[in-house]
């Protein structure tokens, strides 16, 4: 429930949790909300932020028997909005996933406090952590030249069960700032081993990862025995630790502005890797880069991958920054884009991601197996 300036938990037993009315719904800004539902422990959580970043911890919570409240297996899912008398008020949905998952999600959001060394990271080059007025990010690369940086989390997830590569979807946050030249780059990193990458036109990337996918985002146009890029700024998918990517495509993503990136594996037979950008939290229905490929044969059949990133710098200063991240492992290949992903799988915990800007009814017309 939000009213204005209050949210809360509701069931047909009334108010199950403080309001918490510390929150502003009303000045049309947008408002990231996640909703999770764990049915081990039978709790609902709402977590809310005007910032892309998932809050560490939500801010009410209530114990609640999802079942024996629907009194049946299966659930519906939707939005309403209303007003009263004698007065109005605009509610627009902006985006809207929705998974059920058998295991909890790996959700990462950058409220790091601690150095990096304490946290569940894995680190080449000294990515450092920095605290800004819009929230703790980390720099890959800043005012150096010719060096690297590489960042891992550092536990394998388990994406290839009973012969079968399962979906994931990858989110974060990124920002590139260049000097009068740009230099040269960052990529993400899906690999069967952590490594440190090379430095310059190799992005935090390259032969120390020989069984390896990577998205590159690259901000120099190279031209010698090594890498041949498209000319101008651009994004592609790489090989094996090979920056000669397998498809490309030019957008300039390099002007210090945010921008917002998913990275989808479609996995079973399908086979389908995909990498969308926007300036905005809207999940774009088209594809910048898709690329088929066997996630399985290109990790030498390693049943695990690592996720990553790689930056670097050449002859020339640039900034990189991450400022969020967040990834889930799925098993079924529904990747909807209309709703910014749309996730089923027949077990729990349910996590409910949607955006806020404060009338409105919006339901999924197919029930949903708890």
């Amino acid at each position: 429930m939000f009213d204005q300036q209050q949210f809360g938990i509701y069931t047909p037993s009334g108010l199950q949790s403080t309001l918490d009315n510390s929150f502003v719904f009303t000045n049309g800004a947008i408002w990231n909300c996640w909703l999770d539902y764990s049915g081990g422990s039978k709790t609902l959580s709402v977590s809310l932020n005007s910032k892309p970043n998932r809050p560490s911890s939500p801010q009410v919570s209530a114990v609640v028997d999802v079942h024996a409240v629907l009194g049946t297996t299966n659930m519906y899912l939707g939005l309403v909005g209303g007003g009263g008398a004698g007065g109005y008020s605009m509610v627009q949905v902006a985006a809207w996933s929705f998974s059920l998952n058998s295991q909890p999600k790996f959700q990462l959001s950058w409220s790091l406090t601690t150095p990096l060394a304490s946290q569940t990271f894995l680190t080449y080059g000294n990515p450092t952590v920095t605290t800004t007025s819009s929230g703790t990010i980390i720099k890959m690369t800043d005012s150096n030249t010719g060096g690297q940086t590489n960042l891992f989390y550092n536990l394998p997830f388990a994406y290839h069960q009973n012969g079968v590569s399962l979906s994931f979807s990858a989110f974060f946050t990124m920002s590139v700032t260049c000097g009068s030249t740009c230099g040269d780059g960052m990529t993400f990193i899906i690999t069967s081993q952590t490594a440190q990458g090379s430095y310059g036109e190799y992005l935090g990337y390259g032969s120390n990862f020989p069984h390896s996918i990577a998205v590159e985002f690259d901000t120099t146009s190279n031209e010698d025995s090594v890498v041949t890029d498209p000319v101008g700024v651009h994004i592609g998918i790489d090989m094996n630790g090979n920056l000669n990517s397998v498809v490309t495509q030019l957008i300039n993503f390099a002007t210090g502005s945010l921008w917002y990136v998913w990275v989808d594996y479609i996995g079973a037979g399908t086979q389908l890797l995909e990498v969308r950008l926007s300036q905005s939290f809207l999940r774009p229905s088209s594809h910048n880069l898709q690329y088929h490929v066997d996630l399985y044969a290109a990790l030498g059949n390693s049943p695990s991958l690592y996720l990553g990133f790689g930056a670097s710098t050449g002859a020339n200063k640039e900034t990189a920054i991450i400022s969020y991240w967040q990834f889930s492992i799925l098993s079924v290949s529904d990747l909807s884009p209309g709703l910014l992903g749309k996730y089923y799988n027949l077990a729990n915990p349910v996590t409910l991601f949607f955006l806020l800007s404060l009338s409105l009814s919006l339901f999924l017309l197919t029930p949903l197996a708890l």
